[in-house]
């Protein structure tokens, strides 16, 4: 399941061209945090994923579970 995240979380991010260390920054994570992320090997907590989701222009549901993307 936390795959299917990090599949959507690196193609929103690619399609804004918003960068691991720019979510890093604006989460207050590290890039390494933010890459475990992109790669599935961690997800984001509650709060984490709702910032990450404005910044991808999409709602934390759609991230986590492909469902409601605007």
């Amino acid at each position: 399941m936390s795959m299917d995240l990090a599949n959507r979380i690196k193609t929103e991010a690619k399609k804004l061209k918003i960068t691991q260390i720019m979510i890093a920054n604006k989460v207050g994570k590290t890039k390494g945090a933010i890459n475990q992320w992109f790669t599935g090997r961690s997800k984001p907590n509650k709060a984490n994923l709702v910032i990450l989701a404005e910044m991808l222009k999409v709602t934390p549901e759609y991230l986590q579970n492909g469902e409601d993307k605007e």
